[in-house]
């Protein structure tokens, strides 16, 4: 049995398409307790969005069942970054499963993210000069991985894998490419929790599992909408071009979200989606210049207008950019069990409800629009 625990709904959809590639019947729930048995569960507990009490309450919440768990694999991945509340999060989950020590690999090299002597680089530029500097909820102002990763009385360990590891803590291990994973995949020991990024639990399913088994992809459903609620700006420059050359881009915006004209806004959403067979729902990018609107207001407030839009217009298929929004919209829809399909791109996974319902695909803000949906609207994703 795998047991991953994701801070987030991307993260989640990620590590089970994995598992789904390398055969493994695989479930991901939103809520503590999975009733089918499966190879693999992937439980999502959205902690990131959340303020630290929050997330160490609902991480407590997920971890309650399984707190015999020393005979399977645990996995918490993390945002690749270290956005989140992760130090108290692994430590809360290091104590309540009995662990004295974890391996943490968060980065992804084949994304161009790397850690080496101490600091954080994404495609050869320090994190803190790259645009995750001006996150809205976990600016990234610093390199330095301990800078990162501090606050917290823990035994942290920046380290090599080479280096003789210690007993207890936090290990924190540098790689900056496929070869130093596979390395530190063979220093797993059967006393060591696991955490980290999508590139280390590839590593980890290649070494168990072997490679993973072709891909069976098929065409979207169309009436297709797409929802970004990311204000990672490539994918909010991407749309607003495609608005200016189409009328297929919708936008949320101030008095939309204080309730005004919204009946309207639904009724010719819902027209547009009938006779053009394709969509695009994003926040109006002037909404980024204000402080009027938290974070959490906003995604709960998509979540809401995409309710009520599913309910007057059929649609065949969603995709969702931005892991804290497509957890809202999913939880509005009140569809907690999900399977994974097809991996359709790196960190973008083809999810259905376990009532077989809705067929959504969820994709990270910061990572490309797969070609395939960038052909559905015509847009240049290079």
């Amino acid at each position: 049995m795998i047991r991953v625990f994701a801070d987030d709904l991307t993260g989640a959809a990620e590590l089970a398409g994995m598992c789904k590639q390398h055969g493994l019947k695989t479930i991901l729930t939103l809520v503590p307790e999975a009733p089918d048995p499966a190879e693999a569960i992937v439980h999502c507990t959205d902690s990131r969005s959340m303020d630290l009490a929050s997330a160490l309450t609902v991480t407590q919440q997920f971890l309650a069942p399984i707190a015999l768990a020393k005979n399977e694999m645990v996995y918490k991945k993390t945002d690749s970054v270290l956005r989140g509340h992760l130090m108290e999060e692994l430590l809360l989950q290091m104590h309540e499963l009995g662990y004295p020590r974890v391996l943490f690999i968060p980065q992804n090299p084949s994304m161009g993210r790397v850690i080496r002597d101490g600091q954080y680089f994404v495609n050869g530029k320090l994190l803190s000069e790259t645009a995750f500097s001006n996150d809205p909820e976990f600016p990234r102002k610093t390199s330095n991985v301990v800078d990162l990763l501090s606050g917290q009385d823990v035994d942290l360990h920046v380290m090599h894998y080479n280096d003789a590891l210690p007993a207890t803590g936090i290990i924190v291990g540098e790689a900056s490419c496929r070869e130093d994973l596979e390395k530190w995949v063979s220093r797993i020991d059967h006393g060591m929790m696991l955490a980290g990024g999508g590139d280390f639990f590839q590593a980890i399913l290649e070494q168990r599992y072997g490679t993973v088994l072709p891909a069976v992809l098929s065409s979207p459903e169309q009436p297709f909408l797409y929802i970004s609620g990311t204000s990672f700006q490539s994918s909010v420059a991407c749309i607003q071009a495609l608005a200016i050359e189409s009328d297929l881009v919708h936008y949320i915006d101030g008095p939309i979200l204080e309730g005004i004209g919204i009946e309207n806004w639904l009724s010719h959403c819902a027209k547009a989606i009938s006779e053009n067979k394709r969509a695009v729902i994003a926040f109006d990018p002037a909404l980024q210049h204000q402080d009027s609107y938290a974070a959490l207001f906003l995604r709960q407030k998509m979540a809401s207008i995409i309710h009520a839009l599913l309910s007057s217009t059929t649609v065949g298929e969603i995709l969702i950019e931005g892991g804290s929004t497509a957890k809202a919209i999913l939880d509005e829809m009140n569809l907690p069990l999900w399977i994974p399909g097809a991996v359709m791109g790196r960190g973008v996974v083809r999810l259905q409800d376990a009532n077989q319902h809705y067929t959504i695909t969820v994709k990270p803000g910061s990572y490309p629009l797969p070609d395939y949906i960038a052909n559905i609207f015509s847009i240049n994703n290079h």
